[in-house]
């Protein structure tokens, strides 16, 4: 339900905004199960936290994940994946912790908090598929989010409870 969606959110937002993690801007997030419930928490989180996320495949090669990581300084990842592919190597080698939020028990919240944050900060990152050589980061504002959030609103269609959406492709699938 919605409620359990704003339960969630608020959760995993409450982690990220814990004093040891507050000055933390980039999270990683797990994108290797394509429509994820925990995923979808996961972005939400980040964005109400206004924090950035970086969709992160943690099935594809250990060589292109150490790249994302490194350019971007994410130093979590949030997972919903009981045993990640790379846990070991990633704590040892970037120092990266691994976030099983699926593990947190869900706060029973009232109402989502969302603070207004400077429409130039990054909301997400996305990195390209590398065809030139290496991933190239491509950041996305907060505030193109909402403009493109406005402009499909604008065109008249109404979002409600009995819609339903496909999600056909990887998060992290530069469109």
């Amino acid at each position: 339900t919605y409620k359990e969606f704003e339960q969630r959110i608020n959760t995993i937002k409450k982690y990220i905004l814990k004093d040891e993690l507050r000055d933390q801007f980039y999270f990683g997030v797990d994108a290797s199960e394509i429509a994820s419930f925990e995923t979808y928490c996961q972005i939400f989180a980040c964005i109400f936290a206004g924090k950035c996320f970086v969709p992160t495949n943690l099935n594809y090669p250990k060589e292109r994940i150490e790249f994302l990581l490194a350019n971007t300084g994410i130093k979590t990842v949030l997972t919903h994946s009981e045993s990640p592919k790379f846990e070991s190597d990633f704590i040892k080698i970037n120092n990266v912790q691994l976030v099983n939020t699926k593990l947190f028990s869900t706060d029973v919240v009232s109402e989502l908090d969302c603070k207004d944050y400077p429409d130039d900060n990054h909301a997400y990152i996305l990195f390209t598929s590398g065809s030139t050589g290496f991933p190239k980061g491509v950041p996305i504002t907060r505030g193109n989010l909402f403009a493109f959030a406005e402009t499909f609103l604008s065109f008249g269609y109404e979002v409600n409870e009995s819609d339903r959406f496909i999600q056909m492709f990887d998060y992290t699938f530069d469109l």
